[in-house]
Formats: structure tokens, C-alpha cells, sequence
């Protein structure tokens, strides 16, 4: 009884997982893009300030 239990509780979090994780991962992956853009746009302007203080 207590495997049919844990086995249904393993498809339930197994129904959700594959339901909405494209999803969260889409999430993710567009808020990783806009750091590394926050990260370059932040380089070029520390070098731009480096070349006008040479």
C-alpha cells in the first residue's frame, strides 16, 4: 500500500514537472540573457570611462 501511495505522489510531481518547467526554463533562460547583457553593457562602459580617463 505505502509503495502505491509513493508512486502515485511520484507521477503527480512528475505531471507537473513536465507541465510547466518548459515553461519556468523559458523564464529562466530569458532572465540569464538579460544579466549577461546588463554584464556587457557594464564592461563597455567601465572601458569607454578607462579610454577617456587615458
Amino acid at each position: 500500500m505505502k509503495t502505491l501511495i509513493i508512486l502515485a505522489i511520484g507521477m503527480f510531481i512528475g505531471f507537473f514537472v513536465n507541465k510547466y518547467w518548459p515553461k519556468v526554463k523559458s523564464e529562466l533562460e530569458q532572465e540569464g540573457a538579460k544579466e549577461k547583457q546588463k554584464a556587457k553593457d557594464f564592461i563597455k562602459t567601465t572601458e569607454e570611462k578607462i579610454k577617456d580617463k587615458i
